[in-house]
């Protein structure tokens, strides 16, 4: 349950009790959408989707936010088993729906993946050994209509 006026997000027994509450911070929200390991939260105030995951310790943290989206958030729905982390059996088809409310069309959001808009890699696994690399880079845009922001 998401409360407006805690900003928690609660999970309840199928007998009522409260079993963990997330605190969110998240002013004014209204839409949620659970799967799996994955909290999808829509923040009015950044008019973006709030993604939260369990961690390695069983919390929750704020991932970040669904990439590819901003603008209002009326409600959310999850199509499949899918997750922000792929894990728990996503199966590489879910997605989250979003609808922006006032007669627009839902736009439906893959979940399959990462995105980060910029960022490090650290990691001791990798190693550059003395043969010569290319890294590549891609950047894309594109023209959205002007119903879509």
């Amino acid at each position: 349950m998401l409360d407006a006026q805690t900003h928690q997000v609660t999970a309840f027994t199928p007998q009522g009790a409260p079993m963990e509450s997330v605190p969110t911070g998240i002013e004014g929200a209204i839409a949620l959408a659970v799967s799996g390991d994955s909290l999808f939260i829509g923040d009015p105030g950044r008019r973006r989707i709030a993604v939260w995951s369990r961690g390695q310790d069983g919390s929750f943290f704020h991932a970040g936010d669904a990439a590819g989206y901003e603008g209002p958030v009326a409600a959310l729905a999850i199509d499949g088993r899918a997750s922000a982390s792929g894990g728990s059996g996503g199966d590489g088809d879910g997605a989250l729906w979003v609808s922006p409310g006032g007669g627009l069309a839902p736009l439906r959001l893959a979940l399959q993946g990462s995105h980060a808009a910029e960022g490090w890699l650290w990691s001791d696994a990798i190693t550059v050994d003395t043969l010569d690399h290319v890294w590549n880079r891609l950047h894309a845009s594109i023209d959205l209509p002007a119903a879509a922001m």
